[in-house]
């Protein structure tokens, strides 16, 4: 693939060589293994030059797309589940559950082609490709006027699980005998739900809302090649086509990586809210 269907068998096996194929598999494990604990990822084969200079500008960008993702739908998805049960049973709690389940089940690619026909043709609210306007680019608001619609197709369905999990978790203590005797006490409403329910309910939100990065993470493969994101979503999209082995290890080994520091975060983080973890 690399040479062509018209290489030699001498330039093939130079290539081997130069690869370091002929080496015996345990070998060629300890060379790939040292290379990636010293930052070397190889080089790609679709542009030749080193695959960490590729995937450090990528990774930046899919930060970006995910910090603004990530806010959206913590703050939607928290927001949305405390309003939901504190009315609980009406319209306002209703439409707004059955809303989520749909975000929950739905594609994100089939979201962000719904959201760019409706905001971005129909609308003519929005851009709908790339980072900043390619005539004029506008920095800092030509960003954020482009982030708007990839990161809330990634946040969709994050905003729909961490809307379940504060509206079941929020129902759940105010049922409990410490609210009743809270507000036989005579204290507001507004105070028992701020001052007590929810505090019994952040932990557990907390540890959810970290899990949520990864997944957005994960999510902005889809949001990134439907809105043309230049992150590591469109970028592992192109070499999965071209079969650029180098830039695909190097993007699973580094999304393996996110989640697991994401996770040992969350835990901690919860550990630190609530006493009892630790």
């Amino acid at each position: 693939y690399l040479l062509g269907p018209y290489a030699t068998e001498a330039s093939r096996e130079a290539l081997r060589e130069s690869l370091g194929l002929n080496s015996p598999l345990p070998v060629q494990y300890a060379k790939w293994l040292a290379g990636y604990l010293q930052g070397d990822f190889g080089k790609s084969i679709t542009f030749n030059i080193p695959v960490k200079t590729i995937l450090g500008e990528r990774v930046i960008n899919s930060l970006i797309l995910t910090a603004v993702a990530f806010a959206m739908a913590v703050v939607f998805g928290f927001l949305g589940g405390v309003l939901a049960a504190i009315k609980q049973y009406s319209i306002v709690d209703r439409v707004s559950t059955i809303f989520t389940l749909i975000l929950a089940s739905s594609p994100p690619y089939w979201l962000g082609l719904v959201l760019v026909y409706v905001l971005a043709l129909k609308a003519d609210l929005l851009p709908v490709s790339g980072m900043y306007n390619a005539r004029e680019p506008g920095g800092l608001p030509d960003l954020l006027a482009h982030v708007i619609l990839p990161a809330f197709t990634a946040a969709l369905v994050p905003l729909a699980v961490i809307f379940r999990l504060t509206r079941s978790g929020l129902i759940d203590q105010l049922g409990q005998q410490y609210v009743q005797a809270a507000r036989a006490r005579g204290l507001s409403e507004r105070s028992v739900v701020l001052r007590h329910a929810m505090r019994n309910i952040m932990a557990p939100i907390v540890n959810i809302s970290g899990l949520q990065i990864g997944v957005i993470f994960g999510t902005a493969l889809f949001s990134e090649v439907v809105f043309n994101w230049p992150g590591v979503g469109l970028l592992v999209f192109s070499a999965i086509g071209a079969r650029d082995v180098p830039v695909i290890q190097a993007v699973v080994l580094f999304t393996g990586l996110l989640f697991v520091v994401i996770n040992l975060f969350a835990d901690i983080t919860q550990a630190v809210l609530d006493p009892r973890v630790r």
